[in-house]
């Protein structure tokens, strides 16, 4: 979309569900014996009628159905509450209601693993450290976007960036 540096605007259709599904070609990101920084800037049109997933995960074609491994942020529809979860072998930690997601704002969501757990970080403030459930496979940058209602959302990705350290 038209904005300085560049934006992503995506545009889902107008039946519930509609939307997409976005991977990085190739799994290029590991946590195991390395550091790892992600982080995203993003805003949508509607704060509730809305799910999306961004960050880290495998290979999956709906990876907001049920990912098997990742690390990420998630807001699902019918509530405003975004929620970081580390996943590894179909089991997950999750810390919920991390923060509110407002309508026509941008959030920053980034989180950095140390080699030993993952801190995530909402708008440059810590909300949540995991020690478990971390993924050792290799992932991509994964982002699922999807309406909540029979009516076109929009979604603006203004930047996304992974630094993988000690590879």
């Amino acid at each position: 979309t038209d904005a300085s540096g560049g934006q992503v605007l995506i545009t889902t259709a107008a039946n519930e569900d509609d939307g997409g599904s976005y991977q990085l070609l190739g799994e290029s990101f590991k946590t195991s014996g390395n550091e790892l920084y992600f982080g995203c800037s993003i805003a949508a049109n509607e704060a509730t009628q809305v799910d999306w997933l961004i960050g880290l995960s495998v290979t999956d074609t709906a990876i907001l159905g049920g990912t098997a491994n990742g690390i990420y942020f998630e807001k699902i529809d019918g509530a405003t509450g975004i929620s970081g979860v580390t996943e590894s072998g179909s089991s997950e930690t999750q810390s919920d209601s991390l923060h509110t997601f407002a309508a026509d704002t941008f959030v920053e969501l980034e989180f950095y693993y140390n080699g030993s757990n993952v801190e995530f970080f909402i708008n440059g403030s810590s909300v949540a450290t995991h020690t478990a459930t971390i993924p050792s496979t290799e992932m991509r940058v994964s982002f699922e976007y999807l309406t909540g209602a029979a009516a076109a959302k929009t979604m603006t990705i203004d930047w996304i960036r992974c630094i993988q350290i000690g590879r």
